[in-house]
Parts: C-alpha cells; sequence; structure tokens
C-alpha cells in the first residue's frame, strides 16, 4: 500500500507509538508527514527519555527541539542542571500550546526564568519547581501572573530564598487546584496564608513547623478535600480530630510524623466514609497494591 494513500488520522495515530529519533526521521519524508508528526508528538518528557544525557541538556537543544516539535503540551526537564540563568528564552517556540512544565532538578532556574514563563507561558496549568532552590519571593509572585494555573509544586533544599510573602501570594493564585510543598521553612504564618485560599482541593506538606492551629487553619479550607503531611513532627495524634470539623474534607495522611506514628514503613490516614471519619494505619506495601488494582 502506498503511503501517501494513509489518512492523516491515521498516520498520527502510528506516530504516536514511535520513539523521539523516529519522529526526528518521520518528519525528514516530506511536508505532509513533518505536519503530522509535530501535531501528533505532545509530549516531550526529556528527563524521562534521556535520563544519561540530562546534564547535556542546555539552551541549544531546546531550541531545536522547539522548532522541530511545536506543538507539544507537556514538557519535563528533570533534572537538566544545565540550564542556566536566562536558558528558558529559548522554549519560548513551545509557548503557544505548553500546558504542563515539569523544571524539577534544574537547580539553576531562578526568577529571571519565571519572568520568562509568565511572560511566554500563559496557558500553563502544571508547574514543578520541585527543588529549584534559586528561587526567591518574588519568583513566586510572577508565578501570580499565570492565569490558568491549577497545579504547583514548590521545593527547595536551602532554607532562606522563600518567605510568608512567597505564601501570601500563591493564596492569591485563584485557578490553583493542587499545591505540593516541600519546604522545611513552612512556618505557622505560611500555613494561615495557604489556609485562606478559597478553591484549593488538594494539599501536600513535606516538612513543616506547624502544630494544632495550623491544622485549625486548614479545616476552615471551604474546598480542601486530600491533605497530607510528612515529617510534620510538631503535630500529634490528639491534634487531628480538629479536621474533622472540616465539611470538605475527605481524605487525611499523616507519614513519618513521629508523634503521630513510629513505624516508618506506615502512615495514619483518616477517610469519610458514608459522612462518618475513619482511622486507619496501612502499610506503603498496601497502598502499591491498591494502585495497581485500581489501575
Amino acid at each position: 500500500m502506498d503511503a501517501n494513500y494513509i489518512p492523516d488520522e491515521l498516520l498520527k495515530h502510528i506516530s504516536s507509538f514511535l520513539t523521539l529519533p523516529d519522529h526526528i526521521s518521520l518528519r525528514l519524508v516530506n511536508k505532509r508527514w513533518l505536519k503530522c508528526v509535530q501535531e501528533s508528538v505532545v509530549e516531550l518528557p526529556i528527563g524521562k527519555l534521556f535520563p544519561r544525557c540530562v546534564n547535556k541538556v542546555n539552551k541549544t537543544v531546546l531550541n531545536t527541539l522547539g522548532h522541530i516539535f511545536p506543538n507539544v503540551k507537556s514538557l519535563d526537564l528533570t533534572n537538566c542542571t544545565k540550564l542556566y540563568r536566562g536558558d528558558l528564552i529559548s522554549i519560548k517556540s513551545f509557548s503557544k500550546n505548553l500546558e504542563v512544565l515539569i523544571l524539577e532538578g534544574c537547580t539553576e532556574i531562578s526568577d529571571s526564568d519565571l519572568k520568562i514563563i509568565s511572560a511566554y507561558f500563559t496557558k500553563l496549568r502544571v508547574l514543578n519547581l520541585l527543588w529549584c532552590d534559586n528561587i526567591s519571593d518574588l519568583g513566586v509572585f510572577l508565578i501570580y501572573r499565570l492565569p490558568y494555573l491549577q497545579e504547583l509544586y514548590l521545593g527547595q533544599m536551602s532554607s532562606t530564598k522563600l518567605t510568608n510573602y512567597a505564601f501570601y501570594t500563591i493564596k492569591n493564585c485563584v485557578s490553583l487546584k493542587l499545591l505540593k510543598l516541600h519546604l522545611y521553612t513552612l512556618n505557622s504564618g505560611g500555613c494561615y496564608y495557604i489556609s485562606s485560599h478559597q478553591s484549593l482541593e488538594h494539599l501536600e506538606i513535606f516538612g513543616t513547623d506547624g502544630d494544632y492551629w495550623m491544622l485549625r487553619a486548614f479545616s476552615t479550607m471551604p474546598t480542601l478535600k486530600f491533605l497530607l503531611f510528612e515529617r510534620a513532627h510538631r503535630i500529634y495524634l490528639c491534634d487531628l480530630p480538629i479536621l474533622q470539623s472540616s465539611k470538605s474534607l475527605e481524605t487525611i495522611i499523616c507519614s513519618n510524623c513521629k508523634n503521630i506514628l513510629k513505624q516508618s514503613n506506615s502512615f495514619y490516614q483518616i477517610s469519610r466514609v458514608n459522612g462518618v471519619f475513619q482511622h486507619s494505619i496501612v502499610s506503603r506495601q498496601d497502598q502499591i497494591k491498591t494502585r495497581r488494582n485500581s489501575q
């Protein structure tokens, strides 16, 4: 069968199963195949496709990929440590359609890069900034300019960059639904600002100095359905009932909280079933089995 008679829809479907090198070769056949490849490639997980070469990814590589695959909606740059300040300007060709941007482990990303993101990638729904240690309060303030942002992942190994002003900015991101914080400097003041958010549904906090008053603030959030704490060592088992006063919370998980559960291979879970909260201790192996069965 002549390849020219293959419908565009079928060609796009076939190319969606190919690897990135195959896509690059396929686009050289003719203009029609070039267009189909560009429209079929919507995800570009560089960090997963080339785990051994992420240290070689720089602005030249991103600029080339941006011209080859201009319709990408999801770009994963996990652990691309060779991206330096201002290099994200090279991916502005993705700006028309990009909705998911993962910069986890890109340690050199700074506030100037977030300025580029807020200026060009206005359609972003997911932004992962875990372990981007050079981001300060100014960078978080620039995130506020993203009108459609629904998921934000924020974490730092250093303890001096972000203050409560950053959390005050986050509470004004009205479209935000999911927030994951991995910050050892998150105190009761920052938690209070987060609890003022009016549309947040999913909240994960790793490392915090919060206590009973933080839990009390979270219990007043009108839309919060899922709450997870990890390494929250100032929270006690007797503090958890205050969360049951929430009208929206459905699941509460406490992991590696030494004052709640001593076992490191299990976590404490509170779930709402038929309007009644049930307490249980779940091992991580059981959680993995449950996820596999649901899939």
